[in-house]
């Protein structure tokens, strides 16, 4: 459980009209924010009449190439593509190694592989 005492900063973003609002969060402890990330699994599950997704802060070069694919994929299969440490990663299957995604040509050779 978090508690206001693991919360070093938060803040909304965004312009303060809009109605779902994305919050930026930082902890004091590396720990916490790395138990918060492996069990993100059970915040993203509905909750009342909200939904919640957890990121790692990453670049935004590595969020346009997680964003690049997920587009393409099916929705039953959107979660085959995360992000770990920074790292955008892909995996065909649950039992497959995950695949590095660190630059544009690996998203459109994936893509093709997919098609055939």
């Amino acid at each position: 459980t978090i508690t206001h005492d693991d919360i070093e900063v938060a803040h909304f973003t965004g312009a303060k009209d809009v109605q779902q609002r994305d919050v930026i969060v930082r902890f004091y402890s590396r720990e916490t924010c790395q138990k918060l990330l492996k069990n993100r699994k059970n915040l993203q599950k509905k909750q009342s009449d909200r939904k919640y997704f957890v990121f790692e802060d990453c670049t935004k070069p590595a969020m346009a190439l997680f964003s690049k694919m997920r587009q393409h994929l099916p929705e039953d299969t959107k979660f085959h593509v995360y992000i770990r440490n920074g790292r955008v990663l892909y995996r065909s299957s649950l039992q497959e190694k995950p695949v590095v995604i660190d630059r544009d040509p690996t998203v459109s050779d994936l893509l093709l592989k997919l098609k055939n």
